[in-house]
Order: C-alpha cells, then structure tokens, then sequence
C-alpha cells in the first residue's frame, strides 16, 4: 500500500499519545462544533471565529483579514451543501497572503470542510508523517497538486472507515474514552481519530 498507518505502533504507545492530547483542546473542539450547529450565521459570530482561528493556529500562518473573511463566508455558504474542497482551494488561492504571494491552504480547508461534515479527515503535516505521505512541492502546478492532495485525502477517509469496521484501532480509542469520560459521547469516532494521529505524529520524532 502506498500510504500506510502503523497500527500496531500506536497501540503499543496508546497511553503516550493519549497523555499528549489535553483536554480543554476537545472541549474547544465541542464548543466548535456547538457554535456551528446551534449559532446561527459564522460570519457574525465572532467569538466562533476567534476561537476557529485560534484552535486551528489560522492567525499564525501570515494571511490577511481578507483571507479570513472570506474563509468563514466560505464556511457558511457551504453549509448546506457536501463541501468541495477542491473548490475550497481554489478560491482561497486566489487571495494573496500577508507575503503578497498566493499559497494553497489544503489543511484550512479539511478544517472548513470537517466543521461542515465531521465525518471528513483533517489532513495536517502530522497526520501525512503518520502514514509516509510527502505533499506536492509548491512549484508544480495548483490544479496537480490538489489532485495529490485529494488523493491522500481520500485514502484517509477510506482507511478511517476500515480502522473503525475492523476495530483496528480499539485499544487506543478506548484509552481516550477512559482518559477523557466527559466526552465518550460527545465526540465521534472518526474525530477521535483526529485527535489521535495528530497526537501520534506529534510525538514521533521526540
């Protein structure tokens, strides 16, 4: 297989990752999640707005306030609708950065994207360490490198949903229920998931 987890690793190192994840970051995750569902419009909430950017470190990757803007108009124009990230990309492409230069933002858009649908992987440089994936490099062109992206996008999405069917991953999902009881229910498998390569990929080099 081209991209693969190791599985075995991160049970055996369940109780490490585990204990890296803190817990006031599922809680800004819920609350998220919450303002989304029950908030009403995210281009006037701005308390969601500044926590979205501070959980997801948007304000630290030197974009503009237009950028911003138009990523949680985006957002909420896409709301009742399967998001594309394909499209996603492209118009956030077009709105230079603080630099002047313009820069595909694909984890911005997973994050857009799983705000939306849950069910849909983040895609972040930890998450592409954990299973050996290397992003296109910026010279070549937008539309092929998107197409990379999509493609290992999706190979996650296939492989979440085989680790959940199979219970491949149990060990170390119960070690996050067991270490966070508080949201055993609020917080579905799949985020869970989120949480935990993220945490994995985190910790691998240390």
């Amino acid at each position: 297989m081209k991209w693969k987890l190791d599985i075995q690793k991160i049970n055996s190192s369940c109780l490490r990752i585990i204990g890296n994840l803190k817990e006031e970051s599922l809680a800004t995750y819920y609350f998220i999640n919450d303002q989304w569902s029950n908030g009403g419009s995210v281009v006037d909430n701005k308390l969601f707005q500044f926590v979205f950017r501070s959980f997801y470190r948007i304000d630290n990757a030197g974009l503009t306030d237009e950028f911003k803007n138009r990523y949680f108009a985006l957002m909420e124009e896409t709301r009742s609708k399967a998001p594309n990230l394909r499209e996603i990309c492209e118009t956030l492409h077009g709105i230079e950065n603080a630099k002047g230069s313009k820069s595909l933002q694909f984890s911005f858009a997973t994050k857009l994207a799983n705000t939306i649908n849950p069910l849909l992987p983040i895609y972040d440089s930890e998450v592409a360490k954990m299973y050996g994936y290397k992003p296109p490099l910026p010279y070549k062109p937008l539309s092929d490198r998107i197409t990379n992206l999509l493609q290992f996008h999706e190979h996650l999405a296939c492989d979440y949903s085989k680790i959940i069917s199979d219970g491949l991953l149990n060990p170390t999902i119960d070690a996050f229920d067991r270490n966070f009881p508080n949201y055993t229910g609020k917080i579905g498998k799949r985020k869970k998931l989120d949480f935990i390569i993220w945490s994995a990929g985190k910790l691998r080099d240390k």
